[in-house]
């Protein structure tokens, strides 16, 4: 639960584009592709957002000892 929680809060730390990209590719299953659509973004804009947030999570994860 613990876990659960610390990773909630990391990712409501993050810009609100890049929780939304990582919500609808993880959560929802959708492509960076079908995820630009629903956001209204470039695919471009889409995966950047996606690969910021990606390495942004790993790093807070990290230091919060969830991931090596």
């Amino acid at each position: 639960e613990f876990r659960r929680v610390l990773f909630r809060s990391i990712l409501s730390s993050l810009p609100r584009r890049q929780q939304e990209v990582l919500h609808l590719v993880f959560y929802q299953n959708l492509t960076i592709e079908a995820a630009s659509k629903a956001m209204s973004v470039s695919v471009g804009s889409a995966r950047t957002h996606y690969d910021r947030a990606k390495k942004r999570m790993a790093e807070l994860l990290r230091q919060n000892g969830l991931f090596p």
